[in-house]
């Protein structure tokens, strides 16, 4: 009966109505032209559609469990809705409380919802091109995941005052208000009072997802970060520039560009838009007649776009660090038609640095046959890991594509190789699973999002090359393990390559583990392996405190993890700014040498930065200190991005268990701290099915390590991180 009044009093209040309209979520779309905030809008308390957008409001909170405003009263002396004239008399604070409360009265202020999961990303590519309004520019680096919530943000500022308090209601919600100083923590509690709406973190962030700046699962770590989600128009401008008028190649210029498209190659990933790296063989037979394997890795391109012609792009990038990925989507460490263009796009002619090298028969790497180039590749096939999977399986990955074969060959002696020289694979037998998360929107799931995890694959770092899952055994994606033992050749052949040549780049180092130190624990370790304790999870896991950090410095020192003398990452310039030096760095040396070699004059199109000396100075061979490399751009980006990546999968995972009420297996793994509660035993657990690692403060007892105990989650709070763990029956 409900439902029907609804529908009529709803033809009564608009002048034309289409079924479809009354279904959607936004109160602007059913009725455009009842709640604009313009001087015609006379709406009162009284008036049919305020009635209408009442209903609305409270059915879109139930909808997304959102509690009700707590001072929609209709006292005009307090906070009641005004029209245009009687807000026109009140100033400052409470003009903008009176607007706001007008604004959830009718369902919402803004002129569209943001993007609640995935549309986050849609919204962001969407719209690029859009700019935020100007006339009020925020000190807050974003307001807003989506260009919906930014332009619904300022739909509602009419003056730097207004500014003010709705950038204190934005820190209030993201809970940093404390880092703004006492001040802008008062302007958002001010603003709330105003409202009469409870001062508190949740109450902020509530009050902006019910006025549509923010959705009901707004990643706060994303817009906690040091700089601006959304590219900046200068910065768009840049690559708009930089793709349609790209400037001349200088390593072509210089003749050490080689033409490579005759090589075949593949690329092979998960699918996404950051294509970085393909891989190829050749095989040939040399003047004695045996057969000879030349292996292929060919890195994008990405220096040639902006270190040395476009400074813009090249500080974008050095700002960011790195590529962000989260389970609702990713932002770029480059913007995304950037990307598109540095990416080695299937069917086209694109621009790469090129490293060829041999192996012998154990897999280590010969030295003399490392070979570096630019190059301009075509690759003839984009493979996902399934792709590859699928076509070893089936055997068509060593007839037709044969090259598939001999590259799983070689990356399977690679990997005996480095399990030889005491890798972490030799460490570990059985990998602690990790849960995969997928988010996305259907319309019939809580809050119109589907939240699903999955624990369908081990790890890739396995001494078995697989991980037990209860009584079973699930083994590794060969296609990744082709990939990821091709790239770790790459950066140990660019190690061997730059430490022969004297070349400064930023290598990753890492100390053996210190087992001698800390006997004790090294043999409770190998007791756990050696008597397979909970399917060697708790071994797996207890490892890790042997573990050093890894460093990155110039000076060459090893890393014990992946059992290699030297290791530097350049296979990712696309989404990591340290990749994007090494690539310029190489890049300078080959360009200098070209020079020294050549008696032709220095081409036009080269400049300082492409080869980072004093140009007066290349004649006599001196290295100017002008453009040097700062191995320390970018740490910043790349370690809140590490963090935010952190938090978000977290809170994706505990809003599924929010979701799920069910009782979970889990394996205990071991003993960890309990400060605030010592006299209640601690422990790692693993969640079997969802391939979460937690903390279950055990009201039972002491338990035994590698024990399967069944819990349920009772609390879960995924806004605040926390999560507690109850025995189950």
């Amino acid at each position: 009966m409900q439902i029907v009044l609804r529908f009529l009093l709803l033809l009564l209040c608009t002048t034309s109505f289409t079924p479809q309209r009354a279904f959607f979520l936004n109160p602007q779309q059913c009725i455009p032209r009842l709640h604009s905030t313009s001087s015609s809008d006379d709406a009162t308390v009284d008036s049919p559609a305020v009635v209408w957008s009442e209903v609305f409001r409270r059915d879109f909170a139930t909808l997304y469990r959102l509690p009700p405003p707590t001072a929609f009263d209709d006292d005009d002396d307090e906070c009641g809705v005004l029209d245009e004239a009687e807000c026109s008399q009140l100033e400052g604070v409470e003009k903008l409380a009176r607007r706001l409360n007008k604004a959830l009265r009718s369902g919402g202020g803004g002129r569209e919802r943001p993007g609640v999961f995935r549309g986050i990303w849609r919204e962001t590519l969407k719209g690029e091109e859009e700019e935020a309004p100007k006339q009020f520019p925020s000190k807050l680096k974003n307001i807003a995941a989506t260009r919906v919530g930014i332009n619904n943000f300022y739909s509602y500022v009419t003056s730097k005052s207004d500014l003010e308090f709705m950038e204190g209601l934005v820190e209030m919600g993201l809970g940093t208000v404390k880092k703004m100083g006492e001040e802008q923590m008062g302007k958002g509690e001010e603003l709330l009072r105003k409202m009469k709406r409870k001062v508190s973190k949740k109450s902020a962030f509530d009050t902006l997802v019910l006025l549509s700046i923010w959705s009901p699962h707004e990643c706060l770590p994303l817009l906690s970060l040091s700089y601006a989600i959304h590219p900046s128009p200068k910065i768009l401008s840049a690559v708009n520039e930089a793709i349609s008028n790209p400037t001349p190649d200088v390593d072509s210029d210089l003749g050490i560009r080689r033409d490579l498209r005759r090589t075949k190659c593949y690329t092979i990933d998960a699918g996404g838009s950051e294509i970085d790296d393909a891989v190829g063989v050749e095989v040939f037979n040399d003047e004695d007649g045996n057969i000879r394997r030349k292996y292929w890795i060919h890195i994008a391109d990405a220096e040639r776009w902006c270190f040395g012609c476009n400074p813009d792009l090249l500080e974008h990038a050095k700002e960011r660090g790195s590529s962000i990925y989260l389970p609702t989507g990713s932002i770029g460490m480059f913007p995304r038609t950037m990307q598109s263009a540095m990416s080695l796009v299937a069917g086209r002619n694109t621009p790469a640095l090129s490293m060829s090298l041999e192996i012998g028969e154990n897999g280590e790497i010969v030295q003399d046959s490392i070979e570096l180039a630019p190059s301009t590749i075509h690759v003839d096939y984009k493979l996902t890991y399934e792709d590859v999977d699928e076509m070893l399986a089936e055997g068509v990955g060593y007839r037709e594509e044969w090259e598939l074969g001999v590259l799983l060959q070689a990356a399977k002696l690679r990997r005996m190789y480095r399990i030889g020289r005491n890798a972490t694979e030799s460490l570990i037998d059985s990998p602690v699973p990790q849960g995969r998360i997928d988010v996305w929107m259907d319309r019939l799931c809580e809050q119109g999002v589907k939240v699903e995890v999955s624990c369908e694959e081990a790890s890739y770092n396995a001494g078995l090359n697989g991980t037990a899952m209860g009584s079973g055994v699930i083994d590794v994606s060969d296609g990744r393990v082709l990939v990821t033992e091709m790239m770790i050749m790459a950066g140990e052949a660019m190690g061997k390559w730059c430490a022969e040549r004297d070349i400064k780049v930023a290598y990753r180092n890492q100390p053996k583990p210190r087992f001698i130190e800390r006997q004790v624990e090294y043999n409770f370790y190998k007791e756990m392996r050696k008597n397979d304790v909970g399917n060697g999870w708790p071994a797996s896991w207890y490892v890790r405190r042997f573990m050093e950090p890894v460093e990155v410095g110039e000076e060459r020192k090893g890393h014990a993890g992946l059992g290699l003398d030297e290791y530097v990452q350049w296979s990712s310039p696309i989404r990591r700014f340290s990749d994007l030096q090494v690539h310029a760095t190489v890049k300078r040396h080959l360009r200098l040498k070209s020079i020294m070699d050549s008696t032709s004059p220095l081409p036009p199109s080269v400049t300082a930065t492409d080869l980072g000396v004093h140009l007066s100075g290349v004649n006599d061979d001196v290295r100017g200190d002008l453009h040097d490399i700062n191995w320390m751009d970018g740490r910043r980006g790349t370690g809140e991005g590490k963090r935010v990546m952190k938090e978000v999968s977290k809170y994706w995972m505990l809003e599924h268990l929010r979701r799920e009420d069910k009782v979970y297996t889990a394996t205990v793994l071991g003993n960890v701290p309990n400060v605030n509660q010592p006299k209640l035993p601690a422990y790692a657990v693993l969640i079997e099915d969802i391939g979460f690692e937690t903390v279950y403060k055990s009201e039972a007892g002491e338990l035994k390590v590698g024990a399967r105990i069944r819990l349920r989650a009772s609390e879960v709070d995924p806004k605040e991180m926390k999560v507690v763990w109850r025995m189950a029956g």
